[in-house]
This record gives structure tokens, sequence and C-alpha cells, in this order.
């Protein structure tokens, strides 16, 4: 029972958390947001979370070495089969004009 009580009280502070930082609701079905929490609870009691800093200089720069290493295996595709550059675009309500480019190859769409 007890808990049952401490998982209630976790998952108000985590919808709290969403609604207070007009955190989109559809981000509760991303794969990184159950991946996150798994290894949050193997790391137990104690964890302390990331700070401002860590977050906006340490982590980021190694998403963007990832993301350029999966990169690279697309580029890769690119050079040998080839790819179509596509572009998207469009206004939100604050009429700012919004362009995606995406690269469309047999290997898949890379956004």
């Amino acid at each position: 029972m007890l808990k049952k009580g401490l998982r209630e009280e976790a998952c108000q502070a985590i919808a709290r958390f969403f609604y207070n930082n007009a955190i989109p609701f559809n981000v509760a079905k991303s794969e990184e947001f159950t991946v996150m929490f798994d290894l949050v609870s193997r790391h137990g009691l104690g964890f302390k979370p990331l700070s401002y800093h860590e977050i906006r200089v340490k982590y980021l720069k190694e998403e963007v070495t990832n993301t350029s290493l999966s990169l690279q295996s697309h580029k890769d595709e690119w050079k040998k089969m080839g790819c179509t550059i596509m572009i998207d675009g469009w206004t939100d309500k604050k009429r700012r004009k919004i362009i995606n480019f995406l690269v469309n190859s047999p290997k898949e769409t890379y956004f």
C-alpha cells in the first residue's frame, strides 16, 4: 500500500511538471520518456537531476555528436544510392514562417 501511495505521489509530480512547463502530453508516448524513467529507477534513491548547465552544454554537445555520427551512415547511403531534398514550409499562428528540410533516400527520410 505504501508503494502505491509513493507511485501516486510521483505520478502527480510528473504530471505537474508537464502542466507547469507546457510540455506536450504526447511526449509521454516517446520511447525516450520510458527509457529515462527506467534508467533513473535503476540508479535508485539519491539520483540527482541534471543541472541547467549540464542540459544546456554538456549533454547537448554529446547529443550533437551522436546525431552527427548517426547522420554519417545516411550520408554514405546518399553517395551510393542518391537522395531527394524535400522542403516543407508553413506559417504558425504568430505568422512566423517555418521551413523544414528533409532528405529522402531508399534507407529512410532524414529530418
